[in-house]
């Protein structure tokens, strides 16, 4: 709940990237094992699967290769991902979000990107279930 997420259209993530998946909802864990993983369609598979539970997502990845070119390293911590600006619709900050910083992201990527919007989770009062609000 302290983290954002980046909501993309995976129509414009396919036009430039190319090798984007559907994630394959399932009950069950896909049956293999990684260090026995020998064909891409394998890798594929174990990488795009997710538990029923999450379909309404309705998410995409990409799969690349970290050598690729659209990966730069930033303090052995991690990988940045270039994206097309337009290819970012939305930021959904969670409901214990530093809100102290909110503004500051928003005029960040606004400047970049006049499409996207924002908004924040707050947890419902009668159920187990986050509510989206603009901001």
């Amino acid at each position: 709940h302290t983290g954002l997420c980046l909501g993309f259209d995976a129509a414009t993530l396919k036009k430039h990237f190319g090798d984007v998946y559907d994630v394959n909802y399932k009950d069950r864990f896909p049956q293999t094992e990684y260090i026995n993983l020998t064909s891409d369609s394998e890798y594929v598979s174990l990488y795009t699967s997710k538990a029923t539970y999450w379909k309404y997502e309705k998410e995409v990845r990409i799969l690349e290769n970290y050598n690729s070119q659209i990966h730069k390293e930033v303090n052995n911590r991690g990988f940045l991902v270039k994206y097309h600006q337009d290819a970012l619709r939305e930021v959904i900050f969670g409901c214990r979000f530093d809100t102290s910083i909110i503004e500051k992201i928003k005029k960040c990527i606004s400047k970049r990107n006049t499409h996207a919007s924002f908004k924040i989770a707050v947890m419902n009062d009668d159920c187990y279930a986050l509510n989206f609000r603009d901001i």
